[in-house]
């Protein structure tokens, strides 16, 4: 056999082991965007499944100090003390709900159910791109509240957007009000806690113990009735809720001893 049909012969073999490598090289490169490129797509899927396109970044900042009137009638729930302006009563209680209020306006006091965080904080600070140590949840709802869905970029690392999607997914779980305008956190002794400022003056505050899973959630809305319909604006100003929220104790029992 002459050299000129060996060529040939090994022509078609040598087309499908060239083209075999290319396309072997070309799905190497499409699996490895795949795999870096994951949690990006994924975000976009879970932005589109869940309508998340529109969660924007909430302002939020430390509670100023405001003084507390003497004259305030203190009042206790279960493991909860707080005081209330002398105008504010109470109304009736079934655990774990108690209401006080008004001609003008209604506090609902609820006390949260035990419920073990401590899993759900070791996972954020492991997946947090820079391992912030996440101790409480407060410090984790906070974190959500300063992310938007506008933030994502392809740009993003694996870690980054894999974060992206999480901290954005919890923060509808967390607080799922659209209506949010601001919010105002609080620490003090063993408790902290976030005041939710909403749309129509509606305001709603949610503490916990930093040492157990006990906490409480109060919420602030106008008494509603034929004389006045939805819609009716809150009569108590955003300085008296401030007044309540620096005024709540958390008698748990979980302080630690400071000697």
């Amino acid at each position: 056999m002459d050299i000129e049909s060996k060529c040939t012969l090994a022509s078609p073999r040598r087309r499908w082991l060239r083209g075999f490598v290319i396309a072997t090289l070309g799905l190497g490169v499409m699996s490895g965007l795949g795999w870096y490129y994951a949690h990006h797509l994924s975000w976009q899927y879970t932005a589109w499944r869940y309508n998340l396109q529109q969660i924007k970044k909430i302002p939020n900042s430390l509670m100023s100090d405001v003084d507390i009137p003497e004259d305030w009638i203190e009042h206790s729930h279960d493991y909860v003390q707080f005081c209330l302006p002398t105008d504010i009563s109470y109304i009736r209680e079934k655990y774990p709900f108690v209401w006080f209020g008004n001609d003008n306006d209604q506090i609902l006091v609820i006390l949260k159910p035990e419920s073990n965080t401590k899993p759900l904080l070791l996972w954020a600070s492991w997946m947090h791109p820079t391992q912030k140590k996440f101790l409480t949840l407060t410090q984790l709802r906070l974190e959500g509240l300063d992310v938007a869905a506008s933030d994502f970029r392809w740009s993003m690392s694996r870690r980054e957007a894999r974060w992206h999607t999480f901290i954005i997914r919890l923060r509808t779980t967390l607080q799922p009000d659209i209506l949010l305008e601001s919010t105002e956190y609080l620490y003090k002794g063993n408790w902290e806690g976030i005041l939710c400022i909403q749309g129509r003056q509606r305001y709603s505050m949610d503490l916990h113990c930093v040492y157990c899973p006990k906490g409480v959630h109060i919420a602030f809305s106008p008494n509603v009735s034929e004389s006045k319909p939805e819609g009716t604006e809150l009569k108590l100003d955003l300085n008296i809720i401030r007044r309540i929220m620096q005024n709540i104790e958390i008698d748990c029992g979980c302080l630690p001893d400071e000697n």
